[in-house]
């Protein structure tokens, strides 16, 4: 059975580089995981990355306590989603 479908390839690291995401990406399609898991910050170079793969993008909110409030959470997702 072909597990690697069913990865999230990640990097949350507060003080990831674009070198750090870009090797990320180039894993994930590598291996064919499921997508790339960052910080919301990344989520324009990540999907600019994988553009063209089946990867997804995939990203975080409230991270990493998730104990901001539901307004800052919606206003997170919504702009993940813009992205």
């Amino acid at each position: 059975m072909n597990l690697a479908p069913l990865i999230d390839h990640t990097c949350l690291k507060e003080d990831a580089s674009a070198e750090l995401i870009e090797k990320h990406c180039n894993e994930a399609v590598f291996h064919q995981f499921a997508g790339v898991c960052v910080r919301l910050s990344w989520v324009p170079t990540v999907k600019k990355i994988l553009s063209g793969t089946p990867q997804k993008v995939i990203s975080v909110v409230a991270f990493p306590a998730g104990s901001a409030p539901l307004r800052e959470k919606q206003a997170e997702t919504l702009e993940a989603l813009r992205q």
